[in-house]
């Protein structure tokens, strides 16, 4: 056998055999990189500081004059007069409506008629005692026919005082057909046409009266008695954007509304503006005092992770020989209250942590990370 034939072929089965070789050897220098290059992630955090014991409490509102009142003829009848209109200033006496006047105006005549027939008769009964008397004292006529002439006198000045009474009443309700205003006064509502027929007592106009303005809100029971005359509120205006006024609690009810469990509260408004009008919606804001067993703290919701263990969430535990950098450190924790970005822990912080708020499934219990602070919560 030649040896010199069979060389080439040797040779190409070696070379083959290297090229193979090549792409597993290079696979396992780039796994062994990785592994001893794996990247120092970057976290976000936030400083774990006690949340304040002050807690807000919003509730909605109406703002109203203090002084409300409203209006309504004393008699019944067709309306001939509306003098105002809603949103107009009226000054103390000035005309608000008038009914129609021919009915009360009669009545008014037939009472003095029956007035002046009762003076009449109430003259002839006082003639005829006198001129009974004179007979009397000459010894002409009996004590009957005296005291018969001293009773017809009597009753019928009964009868003329009555007759007084009722042309005093014609003349109160001739007056009543005029409805006028009690004071200098805003009108808020109006609730009549002409030629409406209105009852007695019927509501026809509501009126602003003076310049105090009180909020009307309702609380619900758990914290009607954190609330007296010492109470201050802020209350937010709708129609006026963010701008904040202060209120004093003026009356606190001790019967629930129509509404379930709440009571009606009333503030006044501490210098008011001319802006602020009856009728306004409103925002009224508590700032009470919650005391508490413990710490809370408010965390973002994106820091609290949950697995069969439990909720937990991760800090970063700096490295003291390491200026930057920390350790992530797993914290179980109980939670509370849940707002729409925030969530309360009850337990498992302290204050000064640094707790990673972003990021919390790329990273592990053990990892080193870089530290990177937000402001705020």
């Amino acid at each position: 056998m030649n040896f010199s034939e069979n060389r080439p072929k040797t040779i190409g089965f070696f070379l083959l055999s290297v090229v193979l070789l090549i792409p597993v050897l290079n696979g396992c220098s780039k796994e062994e990189i990785e592994v001893q290059a794996e990247p120092i992630r970057p976290v976000r955090y936030l400083v774990a500081m006690p949340d304040s014991n002050v807690r807000l409490y919003r509730f909605p509102g109406t703002a109203r004059t203090k002084v409300e009142s409203k209006q309504s003829f004393r008699v019944p009848g067709l309306v001939t007069q509306v003098a105002v209109d809603v949103g107009d200033h009226i000054k103390q006496g000035q005309l608000i409506a008038q009914l129609e006047q021919n009915d009360y105006q009669l009545r008014l005549q037939s009472a003095k008629a029956a007035l002046e027939q009762a003076q009449a008769n109430a003259d002839n009964a006082r003639l005829t005692r006198d001129r009974v008397k004179g007979l009397y004292d000459q010894g002409n006529t009996s004590i009957s026919s005296l005291d018969d002439a001293r009773s017809k006198k009597s009753a019928v000045d009964a009868s003329a005082r009555v007759a007084q009474s009722q042309l005093d009443l014609a003349r109160r309700q001739l007056n009543y057909t005029q409805l006028r205003s009690p004071a200098d006064c805003l009108v808020a509502q109006l609730n009549t046409e002409i030629n409406e027929n209105v009852g007695a007592g019927q509501v026809l106009a509501v009126l602003n009266c003076g310049k105090a303005i009180e909020i009307t809100t309702a609380v619900p029971a758990v914290l009607i008695q954190k609330l007296n005359k010492s109470v201050e509120a802020k209350v937010r205006f709708t129609a006026h954007g963010d701008q904040l006024f202060t209120a004093k609690v003026h009356e606190v009810g001790i019967a629930a509304t129509e509404f379930g469990a709440m009571y009606p509260v009333t503030l006044a408004l501490i210098n008011p503006t001319p802006a602020i009008r009856s009728g306004m919606a409103t925002q009224v804001i508590f700032e009470l005092p919650e005391p508490r067993e413990s710490e809370v703290y408010s965390m973002p919701l994106s820091a609290v992770s949950e697995d069969s263990s439990g909720r937990y969430l991760y800090l970063a535990v700096p490295k003291q020989n390491q200026k930057g950098f920390a350790v992530v450190q797993r914290a179980d924790i109980s939670v509370g209250r849940l707002s729409a970005a925030t969530i309360e822990i009850t337990n498992g912080l302290n204050s000064g942590d640094h707790v990673i708020t972003a990021g919390i499934s790329r990273i592990r219990a053990g990892q080193l990370v870089k530290l990177k602070p937000i402001s705020g919560k």
